[in-house]
C-alpha cells in the first residue's frame, strides 16, 4: 500500500493538529498529564476558549491522582527504608564478621610467633645437645684409648668376685610348709 494513499476514514486516524494537547504538571518526577479533547469537540470543530496563563492544568480527577501519587511515594519510601534497614543489618553483620576475623587472625599470628620462638629455642637446644653428645663421645673415646693400653681384655658387666658367672643360677623356690 502506498503511504501517501492512506485510508483516513478510520476513526483512530487523526491529523497531528487534532491530537490531544499535553500539559506538564508541577511534579516533574511523574511526567506530564494528557488532557484529551472530548469527541464532540473534535468532530464539530469546537475549540475551547484560550486558558489563562496562570491557570492550574491538572486532570479532572486531581484528588484521586494526587492520592495515588502520594501512596506511590509512601510505598517507595517504605521500600527504600526497608532496603536501607537491610543494608544497615548487613553492614553490621559484616563489621562483626570483620572484627571476629581480625581477632582470630591476631590470635593466629600470636600463636604462630610463639611457635616460631619455641621452634627456634628447640633448634638451639638440639644443636647444644648434639655438641654435648659429640663432646661425650670424644671424652669416651679418649678414656677407651687410655684404658685399652693397660687392660688387655674388656671385662663383662660387673659381678661380685665371690661368684663366677657359671655359678650364678636362679634362686630355688622355697617349699611351702604343709600343715
Amino acid at each position: 500500500m502506498d503511504p501517501n494513499k492512506q485510508n483516513r476514514s478510520h476513526r483512530d486516524c487523526r491529523d497531528d493538529a487534532n491530537l490531544p494537547e499535553s500539559f506538564t504538571s508541577s511534579e516533574t518526577s511523574f511526567g506530564s498529564f494528557i488532557v484529551p479533547k472530548p469527541e464532540s469537540e473534535v468532530e464539530s470543530g469546537y475549540a475551547p476558549p484560550p486558558l489563562a496563563v496562570n491557570a492550574q492544568l491538572l486532570p479532572p480527577d486531581e484528588g484521586i491522582c494526587a492520592a495515588n501519587m502520594l501512596n506511590l511515594e509512601i510505598v517507595a519510601h517504605a521500600h527504600t527504608e526497608m532496603a536501607l534497614q537491610m543494608e544497615k543489618i548487613r553492614a553490621s553483620r559484616l563489621e562483626r564478621h570483620y572484627t571476629h576475623q581480625s581477632v582470630a587472625l591476631a590470635a593466629w599470628q600470636n600463636a604462630y610467633q610463639d611457635c616460631l620462638g619455641k621452634t627456634q629455642s628447640q633448634a638451639e637446644e638440639i644443636a647444644r645437645l648434639k655438641q654435648e653428645v659429640e663432646e661425650y663421645k670424644a671424652a669416651n673415646q679418649q678414656l677407651l684409648e687410655r684404658t685399652g693400653s693397660w687392660r688387655d681384655t674388656a671385662r663383662p658387666a660387673w659381678t661380685p668376685r665371690h661368684q663366677s658367672s657359671s655359678l650364678r643360677k636362679a634362686p630355688r623356690p622355697v617349699p611351702l610348709e604343709s600343715s
